[in-house]
């Protein structure tokens, strides 16, 4: 195992921890803005709300927390294989790959746009729905793992939760209005709010000082 035995990084899990809290300090700050945006006597200007993409910026913050989730069960990877190896590797496999895949699919459209003559056709890739929504399913159910391994520890429990706290807030609303039939729209706007607290308890955990400070 490449990792195994590998002392944990604890300079790079600040940095991560930092990155989590930016992230979602400015979700968190969207979600306010958007709030207050709804009752707002002045509406947002036409011009403004027709910009294209305005969606995925207001969005950013919380998409972030993709590969952010990647980059924390890379970076806790050595300080959990040895005391979990089957767990801690299954969530480490489980995350990267569906990424990767996500990402190389990501640029392949990047370059269809930016270079001329690159033909872009994902379908080639992910030739069913069922085929992208198990590489969704696989890729939270990895960060998952890696959440439950750090809570197998018995000492890193904020950011065990944290994780798991974020695969929940990411598909639960999802999965909630499947399963009662309740409106999708309804229940959704919770998701990127949810996604924001649990990207600040990552990122809490994460900082010097905090829930893996012990260095175990």
């Amino acid at each position: 195992m490449v990792f195994r035995g590998a002392e944990p990084r604890p300079a790079l899990e600040a940095l991560t921890g930092k990155l989590f809290l930016v992230g979602g300090g400015a979700a968190i700050a969207s979600a306010v803005g958007s709030s207050v945006g709804a009752f707002a006597l002045v509406p947002l200007p036409d011009a403004l709300a027709a910009l294209p993409l305005l969606w995925m910026v207001e969005s950013l913050p919380v998409l972030a927390s993709l590969p952010l989730a990647v980059a924390a069960v890379v970076v806790l990877y050595p300080r959990l294989v040895d005391r979990t190896p089957a767990v801690a590797t299954s969530g480490l496999l489980l995350a990267v790959v569906p990424w990767s895949l996500f990402a190389a699919v990501l640029a392949w459209g990047s370059a269809s746009v930016v270079v001329p003559g690159v033909a872009f056709s994902p379908d080639a890739v992910l030739s069913a729905r069922a085929a992208g929504l198990a590489l969704w399913l696989a890729f939270f159910l990895g960060v998952g793992l890696a959440g439950v391994s750090l809570l197998q520890t018995g000492r890193h429990y904020l950011a065990g939760g944290g994780l798991l706290a974020f695969v929940v807030a990411w598909n639960g609303p999802l999965l909630l209005a499947e399963a009662t039939g309740y409106p999708p729209g309804r229940v959704l706007r919770f998701s990127p709010t949810g996604t924001a607290l649990a990207m600040v308890v990552i990122g809490y955990s994460l900082s010097p000082g905090q829930d893996l400070s012990d260095g175990g």
